[in-house]
């Protein structure tokens, strides 16, 4: 969901393309829009990324992030006096993570919530010579180095969002982007693939798909992977493409086609939650949101449902839904009044394994009535394909979680103080009392389990 070279040229490349073309007119199709509020943040955007995530971050061109709220949201500049320039930033499932321009060494975002989504700090991880990271689903975390390696991060868990070490994946590769189904690369041929399953998993030869181009045969500098299946494509001569039936059911979409998208030049494409959003030639950004339904779900419980339900759905249209509930044991989905016809295309299909939805090939859902399907962790991913042919009402599913409580025990404290007649002090203090005792007198504290971070004042 990301775009650039890999390489310290990145961003030189970037810039002069962007100088060369800005000569000529824009223009751009009537379904896509012009970001225009705060258009003066917007024209100094040189990298962007929206992934399986609420909030869009971005770097401008001395390398400083920025973060967006949804669409209608305004560009924030994330502050953070201890962090040097950024090369790349992406945001997804798996969290914030970015890279340091001089050295490469990859950062992780923490503090990120509602209240605070341009989070507290950066994190140094482990490593050094990365050029571009990747966020894509929960504990699903990519990246590539300035040699073209391809890494995948292991050992993401709920205590350790930074996961422990990084592991190579075969092959050398220019671009990566991770999406709901998947994950897409171009290597250094400029041949595109898809790999399905678990980031371990794609480590091996045989689980990676040669994918066609375009008819014509032109250099992609670009795939991208969107939330709910749809794949972008970005040429070199600024040209963008889209690929046919992308679904759950068929992730790699439709052989040989690849649909033009006519009075479109972008400079740069990435695709995720809030939808399509592209860099013009002219260095305007733009948004393209064909989603009608669907979305991201993180209360304990709630309610999603075919469109227009109870009346008849569209034709020809996808939804996605992915539940994903922080320290839930168990999620329960009951889908009630259950109507698609069998004799149709329609299909509503759910993973087997939330964190990694192709692992095992996905589940259709058949016959009428209502039905309850358990799912013992975070996450559950569910899918609604309709073709042209036969429409009916669908159904409404009802979900609930079980959310596991924070278990009392050791933890280690970090305690800043900033009442205004004590000295200015940072201590560490192992310790097994609540730590509410120590936040109410006045401290900033920060409590760490494992090696993940919180912070209460």
């Amino acid at each position: 969901m990301e775009f650039c070279y890999v390489g310290s040229r990145c961003i030189l490349c970037l810039s002069l393309t962007f100088l060369l073309l800005a000569l000529h007119a824009e223009s751009f199709p009537s379904d896509w829009e012009m970001l225009s509020n705060n258009a003066a943040e917007s024209s100094r955007i040189r990298q962007l990324d929206t992934g399986i995530a609420t909030s869009i971050w971005a770097l401008d061109y001395l390398g400083k992030p920025l973060v967006k709220v949804g669409l209608k949201g305004q560009w924030s500049t994330v502050n953070d006096s201890g962090t040097s320039q950024l090369r790349w930033v992406s945001s997804g499932a798996a969290g914030v993570w970015a890279v340091q321009t001089f050295l490469g060494v990859p950062l992780y975002r923490d503090g990120i919530t509602e209240q605070t989504p341009g989070g507290v700090s950066w994190l140094p991880v482990e490593g050094r010579g990365f050029a571009i990271i990747e966020s894509g689903l929960p504990k699903c975390v990519y990246a590539l180095n300035s040699k073209f390696e391809l890494y995948y991060r292991d050992g993401i868990s709920e205590s350790n969002q930074i996961g422990t070490s990084w592991k190579q994946i075969w092959g050398k590769y220019k671009f990566i982007s991770a999406g709901t189904y998947g994950v897409w690369i171009i290597d250094l041929d400029n041949k595109i693939y898809f790999g399905k399953g678990s980031s371990a998993s794609l480590s091996l030869v045989n689980n990676w798909q040669q994918i066609d181009k375009p008819d014509y045969n032109p250099t992609i500098r670009y795939v991208v992977a969107g939330f709910d299946g749809s794949v972008w494509a970005l040429a070199d001569d600024n040209v963008v493409y889209k690929r046919d039936s992308v679904n759950i059911l068929n992730p790699t979409g439709k052989s040989n086609s690849w649909t033009r998208i006519d009075g479109l030049a972008l400079g740069a494409i990435s695709a995720g939650l809030p939808g399509v959003i592209g860099i013009t030639v002219a260095q305007d950004v733009v948004v393209h949101r064909d989603r009608k339904c669907g979305g991201l779900l993180q209360e304990s419980s709630g309610t999603f449902s075919t469109p227009n339900y109870p009346s008849l759905y569209p034709h020809d249209i996808v939804c996605l839904w992915i539940i994903s509930v922080p320290k839930a044991k168990n999620i329960i989905v009951t889908i009630e009044n259950f109507d698609i016809s069998d004799d149709s295309g329609d299909v509503l299909a759910y993973s087997r394994d939330g964190s990694s939805p192709l692992e095992q090939n996905p589940v259709r859902i058949n016959g009428p009535g209502r039905k309850e399907l358990t799912f013992q962790r975070e996450t559950a991913i569910f899918e609604f394909v309709s073709d042209g042919r036969i429409n009916s009402k669908g159904f409404l599913a009802r979900y609930n979680s079980d959310v596991r409580l924070e278990k009392p025990g050791r933890v280690i404290v970090m305690l800043d103080t900033r009442l205004p007649w004590l000295f200015h002090a940072n201590l560490a203090i192992a310790m097994v009392a609540p730590k509410e005792l120590w936040c109410i007198l006045g401290f900033r504290c920060t409590y760490f389990y494992g090696r993940s971070s919180k912070q209460e004042s």
